[in-house]
């Protein structure tokens, strides 16, 4: 059986939230209450998103990326052998309508998508690369520090034309501007300059719903591949 300390922290941290301010600070239309249930006997909704949590906290915080096949395959392993009759084996499927479990959690299309990303990543380390490393989070926030103590009202010029005060200044707003959403976007997209270069309107997709493990959860879809 995964860990439950992960859930439980998950669960603490929620009821913590509510129970000071009231209401949670992001509504991401989960069920607490069924999220304290997503290991139990019966899967249930979110049972695929605590594969997730489990994955991310065991390959990705605690840094065991090469152990990525033995945890999805504890995780497979606990589900199929829930039920005597197999009802969690299998490819998943989760109905909106009863809230009923199909198949395994575990083998949902986003447990395996991250899977896959995290071989990738372990994967990309064993490569020859010929380009700059990706830029960490927090290079990115050094950088943008950088950019607001140089000019630190580049918004607030672009939204008031009266404060422009020559075509030079307008300029270097709009450099600082553009610079600020090319490499947040880049960052965002992780993509590399060249890639992000050639993206145009025809790659984005808005306002996807995501899988049905995700209920009432919306995404934008971005596909440089032609």
């Amino acid at each position: 059986m995964p860990n439950p300390q992960i859930l439980g922290r998950l669960t603490m941290d929620r009821h913590t939230e509510l129970k000071k301010e009231g209401q949670l600070s992001v509504d991401d239309n989960i069920d607490s209450s069924l999220l304290e249930l997503a290991l139990g006997n019966r899967p249930n909704k979110h049972s695929a998103l605590v594969c997730k949590l489990f994955l991310v906290e065991k390959c990705v915080k605690e840094n065991h990326p090469k152990s990525v096949d033995a945890y999805s395959s504890a995780l497979i392993n606990y589900w199929d052998n829930l039920d005597p009759h197999g009802k969690y084996k299998g490819s998943y499927e989760y109905d909106e309508n009863t809230g009923s479990v199909k198949g395994n959690p575990a083998c949902a299309p986003a447990v395996q998508m991250l899977i896959k990303s995290i071989k990738n990543g372990l994967g990309g380390d064993k490569t020859t690369r010929n380009h700059a490393e990706a830029i960490t989070y927090e290079d990115m926030v050094q950088w943008m520090m950088w950019s607001e103590g140089v000019m630190p009202n580049a918004h607030a010029y672009w939204t008031d034309w009266v404060c422009m005060t020559s075509s030079e200044q307008l300029l270097q707003v709009m450099k600082y501007l553009m610079m600020h959403v090319f490499a947040s976007s880049g960052f965002t997209l992780w993509t590399r300059n060249s890639e992000l270069c050639q993206l145009r309107r025809r790659h984005i997709r808005w306002n996807l719903s995501a899988p049905p493990e995700f209920p009432g959860l919306f995404y934008d879809e971005v596909n440089l591949t032609e």
